[in-house]
């Protein structure tokens, strides 16, 4: 491109004509400049506004959790005897321990062998049998031997199954013994080991027929080397007696934890108080939560009042003075702490308690009125901000609730497992014997004949797990089942672990005395279903959600096995804190309030980016037509100054030669 300077032929300074022209054609794109960059700060200043009303939401959270409220603390006067701790159920007041028994486990030992490496079963696959001496009501657990099993190869086999008891070896100088130790203290955890092989009945107390066994000199085939004991204690003068050092049910609330004998010391003396160090904490969150918003949105659309001005002129303000994002924060919150909370407890408003604002707007905490409160009334505090939810049913958990939820107590109805299943239809009897051991099932598909112990069970849940380790057994790699008892009726149900459409079960044959009968159980499904207080809910998964327009919208709850049925009841109800987040959210959520304010300013700044690249191409049409028109002025007022000179010499020439 050749190089162009303009007025060379004229001698003016077309240049800076054109860049003088030029500065006043592109003011409107400096304005549109200068208000993408006032968009660009009031999107920064929304970012900020959403971040301060986040961190606000992380405190009001933390004041939905009962918990957090006010918990119960223990003391002991001797640590070393007895331990304690307490949670909210706990009565407050002191009592007296005295210890007079550690609980302790039971240990038996086999007699020596010469090896720990060498083998002590045959060449066929065993079984070692565990159950409670004491307690028949506890379902036996299987361990299985390998075959051509070492003291070893049981060791690790019956410490893999976790059948409730350790297994060790010990080398006493004389021999290898294999010692067995029960998981758990107490006289009701005694260990009883049968054989399915007498191979194996050197390491049990029972035989395969059940039969104790006895060693040569007619003592027992195992020695108890460390007899089961309970825990004893002295609880103000009351002789208790528990089978764990752990104690969970002495006293409500409470928990013990017996560690040493007293002997000539005096009784430990333990208390338990409430600590209302939680709330106080709680609520400061709070109050700083919400003065850190406020001044915030202060910053970012207050007006400085106390700025010096010239007359006429506007004070200096805040980006996004009068933005309808802050009025619409500002109000939501501030109409949140107006209203009142009745969910059960002597709180209706948050001012009763000492929550109060100050005259330019702050939040404070007045401690005087918070102490009387909480000395009176430190639950219902917790009940005036806390959600809680409760279910009656192991299997029913609560996830969550929406605004809309209404407080209540709902009953729990579900028609559609993740699972299929097969449920009984009557109680179970517990005698096995020859004319009824025997049954046919079809799990996902799969059959097999399964053949039960010829015995009484000591429970249905005794019953329950033979059946299903029956089942089990059979089945292999190719599925597996869960047997369980239905609390409420102490009906039976037997589930397949697999979920979906194609999960099944079907009792073939048998099981009559179970409380069965033949046919297809229900199928699984891909998605729970139920109903939720008798209203509608959607399933998706494991998660149930109550309908929308029912007392029950948002209400979610997690169903995990169980059978179908009334499941008992869901009691829901929400504190002020619940009510306050469901507004914050809707405030800082995705699409929410926020981010609509701001995806507005942000496409008003798009827009004005658009506008300036047209601009940008005119202007560079319109100084191209400046220059041309220019140079041409330029050219023509050079041939008129040559045409002048041109002129002038011919005059001049003239005039010399008269």
């Amino acid at each position: 491109m050749a190089l162009s300077v303009g007025g060379l032929g004229s001698g003016m300074d077309i240049d800076g004509l054109i860049k003088n022209l030029m500065a006043i054609e592109s003011r409107p794109l400096l304005q549109l400049q200068q208000k993408e960059a006032l968009l660009q700060q009031k999107i920064s200043a929304v970012g900020q506004v959403k971040s301060a009303v986040t961190a606000f939401q992380g405190a009001v959270k933390a004041l939905q959790d009962a918990g957090k409220f006010v918990s119960y603390k223990g003391t002991t006067s001797s640590e070393d005897h007895v331990g304690i701790s307490a949670s909210s159920k706990a009565p407050t007041g002191s009592f007296s321990v005295k210890v007079l028994q550690l609980a302790q486990e039971q240990k038996l030992a086999s007699g020596n062998f010469t090896s720990a490496k060498s083998a002590i079963t045959g060449g066929t696959e065993s079984k070692l049998t565990f159950s409670s001496a004491a307690d028949p009501s506890k379902p036996p657990k299987s361990v299985t031997i390998p075959p051509n099993a070492t003291l070893e190869d049981i060791r690790d086999a019956v410490n893999k199954a976790d059948v409730g008891v350790n297994a060790s070896i010990v080398n006493d100088g004389s021999g290898y013994k294999l010692v067995y130790s029960s998981k758990n203290t107490g006289t009701q955890n005694t260990i009883k080991v049968q054989a399915s092989d007498d191979a194996l009945n050197q390491l049990s107390t029972h035989g395969k027929d059940g039969k104790p066994l006895l060693a040569a000199d007619g003592k027992p085939m195992l020695a108890e080397v460390q007899a089961a004991k309970d825990a004893r204690f002295l609880l103000d003068g009351i002789e208790v007696t528990k089978q764990s050092n752990t104690v969970t049910d002495a006293i409500d609330g409470v928990t013990l934890t017996i560690k040493k004998l007293h002997k000539d010391e005096e009784p430990a003396r333990l208390s338990v108080s409430k600590d209302t160090s939680g709330i106080k904490e709680s609520l400061a969150g709070l109050v700083k939560g919400y003065n850190d918003l406020m001044k915030t949105l202060k910053d970012v659309s207050g007006v400085n009042l106390d700025a010096t001005v010239k007359p006429g002129e506007a004070r200096p303000a805040g980006i996004l003075n009068g933005a309808s994002i802050i009025r619409a924060i500002q109000s939501q919150v501030r109409t949140a702490f107006n209203q009142s909370s009745d969910n059960g407890g002597a709180f209706t408003l948050a001012s009763e308690f000492g929550l109060t604002f100050n005259a330019d707007g702050t939040m404070k905490l007045d401690e005087k009125v918070l102490d009387k409160a909480l000395e009176k009334n430190a639950d219902d505090i917790a009940k005036f901000f806390a959600t809680d939810a409760v279910t009656t049913d192991a299997g029913i958990s609560y996830v969550g609730g929406s605004s809309k939820t209404q407080p209540g107590d709902y009953e729990v109805v579900i028609t559609q497992l993740l699972n299929g299943t097969k449920e009984a239809e009557g109680k179970p009897s517990l005698t096995v014997d020859a004319s009824n051991k025997d049954f046919t099932i079809k799990v996902d598909g799969k059959e097999v004949k399964v053949s039960l112990a010829e015995k009484t069970y000591g429970s249905a849940a005794e019953l329950a797990h033979a059946i299903e380790s029956g089942i089990n057994e059979k089945l292999g790699k190719d599925g597996k089942v869960s047997v369980i008892v239905d609390p409420d009726s102490g009906k039976l149900a037997i589930q397949s672990a697999k979920t979906g459409k194609e999960s099944s079960v079907e009792l073939v044959s048998g099981l009559g005395f179970a409380g069965f009968k033949p046919g297809a159980g229900i199928p699984g499904g891909d998605s729970v279903a139920g109903t939720i207080g008798g209203h509608p809910a959607k399933g998706d998964g494991n998660k149930l959600t109550g309908a929308v327009g029912s007392p029950v919208e948002g209400l979610t709850i997690s169903v995990s096995g169980g059978m179908t049925g009334n499941r008992g009841t869901i009691s829901f109800s929400k504190g002020f804190a619940f009510d306050l987040d469901q507004t914050l959210e809707g405030l800082v959520k995705k699409d929410g309030a926020i981010d609509a304010f701001s995806n507005g300013l942000s496409e008003s700044a798009k827009g004005l980016t658009t506008q300036q690249e047209q601009l940008e191409r005119r202007l560079i049409e319109t100084e191209k037509r400046y220059r041309a028109q220019f140079s041409a002025m330029d050219a023509l007022l050079a041939q008129y100054n040559n045409m002048s000179n041109f002129l002038t010499q011919q005059l001049a020439g003239l005039s010399g030669g008269n």
